[in-house]
């Protein structure tokens, strides 16, 4: 018999956990590139040139240009670790994919018989515990 749920999914769920956490760190660490990089560009500016000069000084171009790259990472690090759901989301997910009505209608025969089981149980149990009582 095949399962209901693949192994492969439990690991995969470890996995895409782990992935989330990690993306929102780098995400941070991106974001105080990003930071640091303008604060470096803007210590660039001299108060003595243009915005024209200081935007053609070649310091400020290069912390420009990483300072992009670093914000473009950052925001998909973020989105990453926003899309990716937690173990917990996972598992609720699969969880509800299972329940059908069918699987529902058998749960309750199974519970219902379960629980008949229990009280022809208990009532044979009494019985018995009332006889030996009697005697």
């Amino acid at each position: 018999m095949a399962p209901i749920i693949s192994p492969w999914f439990f690991y995969f769920m470890e996995v895409g956990d782990a992935l989330g956490g990690v993306a929102f760190v780098f995400a941070i660490i991106a974001g105080v590139a990003w930071a640091a990089l303008w604060i470096a560009a803007l210590c660039q500016f001299n108060e003595y040139n243009t915005f024209k000069e200081n935007l053609q000084d070649k310091g400020f171009q290069v912390c420009w240009q990483i300072g992009k790259k670093a914000m473009i990472i950052m925001f998909i690090l973020i989105t990453v670790a926003v899309v990716i759901p937690s173990k917990q989301t996972m598992v609720e997910m699969v969880v509800t994919q299972q329940i059908t009505p069918d699987n529902l209608d058998k749960g309750k025969d199974i519970v219902k018989s379960a629980t008949d089981y229990i009280f022809e149980k208990l009532n044979e149990t009494k019985s018995t515990d009332s006889s030996s009582d009697s005697k």
